[in-house]
Formats: structure tokens, C-alpha cells, sequence
């Protein structure tokens, strides 16, 4: 569980023109969304504004999405 911020390892095949990591209430609605300038790395993400409870996140490169994890956030 992430309780002030949630690091994230992503690698990008292919020619990439836009990506992003877009974060999810259980509703679906897009609450955070932060650009990668990368193709592949580390990111590290504040969990520090989001309310206690359960998120999804979406690794998502030009416009498809990639990859789709929990994210659990603790206070």
C-alpha cells in the first residue's frame, strides 16, 4: 500500500509519440494523470492528495492502453 507516494517501473516497446500514467477512482474517472517523457524508467508518483482507499492505474502510450494495475492508498 502506498501511503505518501508509490514509485512505478514502466517499459515502452515501439515508437512512442505520447504516454502517460492516468490514475483511476472505483468509478473510473481519471483523477491524476502524469505525461512520460521516457520510454522506459522509474517513476515516483504522490499518493500524499488522494483519499484512503483502493485506485486504479493505467499505463496508457499513444492512446492504448498498455498495462492496468491496483493501486491501494493508506493514510
Amino acid at each position: 500500500p502506498a501511503v505518501t507516494s508509490t514509485t512505478i517501473k514502466y517499459e515502452l516497446n515501439g515508437n512512442v509519440n505520447k504516454a502517460s500514467i492516468k490514475i483511476y477512482n472505483l468509478l473510473g474517472s481519471v483523477i491524476k494523470e502524469v505525461k512520460l517523457n521516457n520510454t522506459s524508467g522509474t517513476i515516483t508518483i504522490s499518493t500524499a492528495d488522494l483519499e484512503q482507499g483502493v485506485y486504479f492505474y493505467s499505463i496508457t502510450a499513444n492512446d492504448k492502453t498498455i498495462a492496468t494495475r491496483k493501486l491501494v492508498v493508506t493514510h
